[in-house]
């Protein structure tokens, strides 16, 4: 399939066309953009129109946060409104709006907490309140609470307790349950419940779960684990992480601007939401342009890959972020001021919701300069975070047994290696990693006697 440019008509039905395939369109555009370090604004990529922005738009001038809470605040309140009845069906499986979505940054002056509480409070006028989860102290009683309320959203400000609670012998199903419900497919499990043996089935029909975490950057490093990435959970994650300058605002009172604003953006989201309530499903679909775009970007980016040696980081999130491409074009769709949408012959309250390409570009683009770089940034520190903790540990225990002669300076004591092993309780190839960063920065010494390696401090 090819895009087309049109130029001067010869008559109003017999336009003159210039083939030009989209992918060489596409490509030009992607150099062109990275020649002119091109990065377009929220603005510019979703469009000034789309409820997203008008939101985004509203809490800028209410609070001095990043304006990336907003931009998840938005996001979080069209998906919660969708109420699972938005959907893409594609041959590979059917895909819903709901997000996951962690904002990480340094606290109080980030003003990550207001930016979530701004949204909540906007859901709860929007008569959503009822959807939000308490906090669960189980996997047991978060299955509880999502049979009786399927269609739910999980905001946690400061979520660092219950993601290092997931380490606990009574959390380790936590995981698995959240990666299930977050593929929106039914989930059935028997629980005992109160302190008999009886066991009682708990159903979750049509599970349609969104959740919003927030932490500081130290305690993501600190309790999120190898395991909650190589399981696939925290991959599920859109990052949002963003540092440097932003605006700041003093207190001040609400103004008579302020609650018109407020106003206008509340009548444009109740009017998008009772549009929502009246109709049974909402069936997206991709122009043929837009599949073109996608697909386009789909192979760019597994081509890059398999050229890439160490790739498994960006395989792993782009596998996911790919879906997200599709969620984030439907969701943006959704927020048009002007649904673009077809009513089906057959039943008058469903329709078709037409996604067209600049909403897919607009998705890809957020996933290529936002959503990927700070996942992997963050990814990256952890691995980081958990190499220098291995070292550390390795040359404390090290220096614990190294005993030097004060009169010949020679070594008289050091620490076998098998024992350090031992001891560190990690695998080989990290205790090697680690051994190997001590003796390049001449802070241990190697002895081999007998064919037997020990390790020494200096």
């Amino acid at each position: 399939m090819s895009e087309t440019i049109t130029k001067e008509p010869k008559s109003s039905d017999e336009p003159i066309v210039e083939e030009k395939t989209t992918k060489k369109i596409n490509d030009e555009r992607a150099k062109k953009a990275k020649e002119e370090k091109i990065k377009r604004t929220f603005t510019e990529i979703i469009g000034d129109d789309n409820l997203i922005i008008k939101y985004m738009k509203y809490q800028a001038t209410q609070y001095d946060g990043y304006n990336d809470w907003n931009l998840a605040g938005a996001l979080m309140i069209l998906s919660i409104m969708s109420d699972r009845k938005l959907s893409l069906k594609i041959k590979q499986d059917t895909i819903y709006p709901n997000l996951n979505i962690i904002c990480v940054a340094d606290s109080t002056i980030s003003r990550k907490s207001t930016g979530m509480k701004k949204c909540d409070d906007f859901n709860f006028l929007l008569l959503q309140r009822n959807k939000k989860l308490p906090n669960a102290g189980s996997p047991e009683r978060f299955v509880e609470d999502m049979s009786n309320n399927p269609h739910a959203y999980a905001f946690k400000d400061e979520a660092a307790g219950f993601i290092a609670s997931f380490q606990k012998s009574y959390m380790a199903e936590m995981r698995d349950l959240l990666m299930e419900l977050y593929a929106c497919g039914d989930y059935n499990r028997a629980l005992r419940t109160g302190k008999s043996d009886k066991r009682t089935e708990f159903f979750i029909k049509e599970p349609f779960l969104n959740m919003w975490l927030m932490t500081v950057p130290e305690n993501f490093i600190k309790y999120v684990t190898k395991l909650d990435v190589t399981s696939g959970w925290m991959l599920r994650f859109l990052f949002m992480c963003p540092t440097g300058p932003k605006p700041w605002m003093g207190f001040a009172e609400t103004t008579d601007d302020d609650r018109k604003m407020y106003g206008d953006l509340y009548q444009l989201m109740r009017t998008r939401k009772e549009f929502i309530d009246k109709t049974v499903k909402l069936n997206a679909k991709l122009t043929p342009e837009a599949w073109i775009f996608y697909h386009n970007w789909q192979q760019n980016i597994d081509e890059s890959i398999m050229k890439e040696a160490n790739s498994s980081l960006k395989s792993s999130l782009y596998g996911r972020l790919q879906v997200y491409g599709l969620k984030l074009a439907m969701l943006f769709a959704l927020g048009e001021k002007e649904l673009n949408i077809n009513v089906s012959a057959s039943n008058i309250k469903e329709h078709e919701l037409t996604i067209t390409e600049s909403e897919i570009v607009g998705a890809c683009e957020l996933i290529d300069t936002l959503f990927y770089p700070h996942a992997e940034s963050m990814i990256n520190r952890i691995e980081e975070s958990r190499e220098m903790l291995t070292v550390q540990k390795a040359k404390n225990f090290i220096h614990s047994v190294t005993v030097i002669d004060e009169n010949t300076k020679k070594v008289t004591r050091a620490m076998q290696k098998s024992v350090l092993l031992r001891l560190m309780r990690c695998p080989a190839n990290d205790l090697n990693t680690a051994v190997s960063h001590l003796i390049e920065s001449d802070e241990i010494g190697v002895v081999v006697e007998d064919n037997i390696t020990f390790y020494h401090t200096k």
